[in-house]
C-alpha cells in the first residue's frame, strides 16, 4: 500500500482552513474526510513552517548542515524549548529531529555522509588479534565506530557487534568457532 497522500496540497489546505477557521473540529474532520487528528496536526505544523509548500508531497531527502543539526540537538537538550518550537525555528520536521536526537544519544555521528557508501563497506576478514586491536581502538576512541570502519576497512555492523561481544565476554568472545568439529 502506498504511503502517498490521497489529497493534493490544495485539498489539504482547504481541509486545514476548515479546521483553523473553526468551521469544524478535529472530530468533524475525522468523520467527514477520514483523516486522523494526528495527520491534521502534522499538516497544521507543516503549514505553519512552510506555508502551502509544506503541504506538498516530499520527493526526496532534504539536506541539513552539521551545524544546524547540532544546534537543534543542543536546544532540545537544554530543555528551554519544546520540540515544536525547535522544528519551527530550524524549519525541520519532527521526524528528522527525533532521528538526530536518537543518533546523538546513541553516540552516532550527525555528520552528512555520502549515502552510497556511508555504512556499506565490503568487509575484509580479520584475524583474532586484529579484531581485538580494532575493538581496543574503538573503546579507546569513545566508541567512534566510523573511525574504526575507515582504519580497518570493516563494516559498522562488524565493529559494533565485536565491541558488544568484547564488553560482555572479554577477548575470547571474539574467537570464531565456526567449522570446528566435535571431539
Amino acid at each position: 500500500m502506498s504511503k502517498r497522500s490521497k489529497y493534493s496540497a490544495m485539498e489539504k489546505y482547504q481541509i486545514l482552513m476548515e479546521y483553523m477557521e473553526g468551521e469544524m473540529g478535529p472530530r468533524g474532520i475525522k468523520d467527514k474526510y477520514n483523516i486522523p487528528k494526528s495527520t491534521l496536526y502534522k499538516w497544521k505544523n507543516k503549514y505553519e513552517l512552510y506555508c502551502i509548500d509544506g503541504l506538498e508531497e516530499a520527493h526526496g531527502w532534504k539536506e541539513y548542515s552539521v551545524e544546524l543539526r547540532l544546534s537543534a540537538i543542543q536546544d532540545y537538550l537544554s530543555g528551554n524549548y519544546s520540540k515544536i518550537d525547535i522544528c519551527k525555528n530550524y524549519k525541520v520536521s519532527s521526524g528528522a529531529l527525533d532521528v538526530w536526537i536518537k543518533n546523538y544519544n546513541d553516540h552516532k555521528e550527525t555528520r552528512i555522509t555520502n549515502r552510497r557508501n556511508s555504512l556499506m563497506i565490503h568487509s575484509r576478514k580479520l584475524s583474532f588479534e586484529e579484531k581485538v586491536e580494532a575493538v581496543h581502538f574503538c573503546i579507546k576512541n569513545g566508541h567512534d565506530y566510523s573511525a574504526v570502519m575507515e582504519k580497518y576497512q570493516i563494516s559498522y555492523q562488524q565493529i559494533y557487534s565485536w565491541t558488544k561481544k568484547y564488553e560482555a565476554g572479554g577477548p575470547e568472545s571474539l574467537r570464531d568457532h565456526r567449522g570446528r568439529k566435535k571431539t
